[in-house]
């Protein structure tokens, strides 16, 4: 069994934070997180974050739709 301490959890958090913020640095405009759980917690900022990793636009601004069949299909339980 494998146990994680609460040092060894707050720095894989912080570091994870840090990978996320690099990402999210480089979209346009930049975003940022700080708190893991917090800042995720809608959405928007985990839509971000996968827009930049994947390099497509998943949701259109204009409409709030899924951009393609496959999202459209999916819906809520992704």
């Amino acid at each position: 069994m494998l146990f994680v301490t609460d040092e060894q959890e707050r720095v894989q958090k912080k570091t994870f934070v840090n990978w996320i913020n690099s990402h999210l640095s480089k979209r346009i405009p930049p975003m940022r997180i700080d708190d893991l759980i917090y800042d995720l917690r809608d959405g928007t900022k985990l839509l971000a974050l996968l827009e930049v990793l994947s390099g497509e636009k998943l949701v259109s601004k204009a409409k709030g739709q899924p951009s393609s069949t496959f999202h459209a299909h999916r819906g809520p339980h992704l």
